[in-house]
């Protein structure tokens, strides 16, 4: 029932977004002014842009992510792991460039890569690397910042850097610690280890799901990052001044509460503007996809508390050093 009713709100979002999309360019004209104001044409002018450029990349994403949750086991994955706990985790960082899966999803697919037998901390180096280091998160980041190609370069190198030193804590914390000291239990369901529908129907069925979760997430994201550019982005300005750790505080903090979609968050950190500096831009591009707010209520029934703390303390500090160190030797100037 509880599935019914988020399938049916999901259309139902869906078709108010293209109904809306097909009668802005009427409200936009002349005749129309003395029905919205100027200020909520602007707002539904920054809204709906984010949408229409972003959307696209969104479906990519469901399609490939789709793909692999029908076709890719974690039981192939982990046949390729060296055993050195330091070089196990350059093929998680590959796997995570070649296989787009949005942070939307991830949550899942590490627990079965843990079930499976994948290291803790190799697990953990998928999770924070894959929702960026992938090619779906370059093209949306590129069209994004105008065909800027630094901006791409500096999210993902900095997330590949990150995404170490991420694993290469987590493993001095969780070395002597197995699944079980991580998961919480559950017995694998048969239906968790076999997938009923494949072929074209199964990945229509998986696109649909994972674009309609995907957008529910999104386009409350790009509503509240359109209300923030139309009335508080020079307030925040205002806040901020020049304070760099302040920004890339209030960047973090923003890029967790609207648990945005890796695949599509470059839009709406793009659509700030000049309101943050160039290091608090990139902190919400990299923290953002790494840790937010729902993937937190997601490995809540998932993981134990041990590891959930553990990860939140580890992701952020690692960010927000990373940043300091970035803002400090003038990176963006």
């Amino acid at each position: 029932m509880k599935a019914f009713f988020t399938d049916v709100f999901g259309f139902i979002l869906l078709i108010g977004i293209v109904i809306l999309l097909a009668a802005f360019p009427a409200f936009k004209q002349a005749e129309w002014s003395f029905v919205l104001s100027e200020t909520t044409v602007s707002f539904l002018t920054i809204f709906l842009s984010i949408l229409i450029e972003a959307f696209p990349f969104l479906l990519a994403g469901a399609l490939m992510s789709a793909f692999i949750g029908l076709y890719i086991k974690p039981s192939h994955i982990s046949k390729w792991i060296p055993k050195h706990p330091f070089l196990s985790i350059i093929p998680a960082l590959i796997l995570a460039c070649l296989l787009p899966i949005c942070e939307c999803a991830i949550v899942p697919v590490i627990r079965n890569f843990i079930r499976k037998g994948v290291p803790i901390h190799v697990a953990v180096a998928f999770m924070t690397a894959a929702p960026i280091l992938n090619p779906i998160v370059a093209a949306s980041t590129y069209y994004a910042f105008n065909l800027d190609w630094s901006m791409v370069g500096w999210r993902m190198g900095l997330a590949f850097i990150c995404t170490c030193l991420i694993a290469i804590i987590m493993y001095i914390l969780f070395r002597q610690r197995g699944k079980t000291d991580v998961l919480q239990y559950d017995e694998m369901s048969e239906h968790e280890e076999h997938v009923h529908e494949k072929g074209i129907k199964g990945i229509f069925y998986h696109t649909a799901d994972d674009f309609l979760f995907m957008a529910r997430y999104f386009v409350i994201g790009a509503f509240l990052a359109s209300l923030f550019q139309t009335f508080f982005a020079r307030d925040w300005l205002a806040l901020t001044g020049d304070t760099t750790v302040f920004g890339i505080m209030m960047m973090m903090g923003l890029g967790y509460l609207l648990s945005l979609c890796s695949e599509a968050d470059a839009f709406i950190a793009a659509s700030f503007g000049r309101t943050f500096s160039f290091e608090a831009t990139l902190s919400f591009l990299i923290y953002g996809p790494m840790l937010d707010l729902k993937n937190t209520l997601m490995m809540l029934s998932t993981f134990k508390w041990r590891f959930i703390i553990a990860f939140h303390v580890v992701v952020t500090i690692v960010v927000f050093l990373t940043m300091l160190v970035i803002a400090f030797i003038g990176g963006g100037s």
